[in-house]
């Protein structure tokens, strides 16, 4: 079912008003802050140079899993996740918590798809 979205200025408090109606005649208001506009805006919209848009963290673990096996991996990035009982869960519970790890993850990931190496 269709839902039609207006969005109004609400200047007095610096926000958005967005009013959805859906087919039911039920309406919803969000208020979004002026500064989070980019990121709904980015959300909605592709992003063709981001190879990593539209891809999960877990799409990018067991992928690289699949590519190298835990052992490669864990030897291409030293972290106990990926060398100690290693899993897909626990990794992803790590990496959504450490930044630097999930960076060095999804730099490797670049790398398989461009076949290039890592940095």
């Amino acid at each position: 079912m269709p839902i039609d979205a207006r969005c109004y200025n609400v200047p007095q408090y610096n926000r958005q008003a967005i009013l959805m109606k859906n087919g039911t005649n039920e309406h919803a208001a969000i208020f979004i802050l002026e500064r989070d506009k980019d990121k709904i805006h980015s959300m909605n919209h592709p992003q063709p140079n981001n190879p990593l848009h539209g891809i999960t963290l877990e799409q990018v673990v067991t992928r690289l899993v699949e590519h190298y096996g835990w052992s490669e991996l864990g030897d291409r990035i030293d972290i106990r996740c990926f060398t100690q009982d290693p899993s897909i869960k626990s990794s992803l519970k790590f990496l959504r918590r450490t930044p630097w790890a999930r960076k060095k993850v999804e730099d490797l990931y670049i790398a398989i798809l461009s076949d290039s190496p890592p940095r």
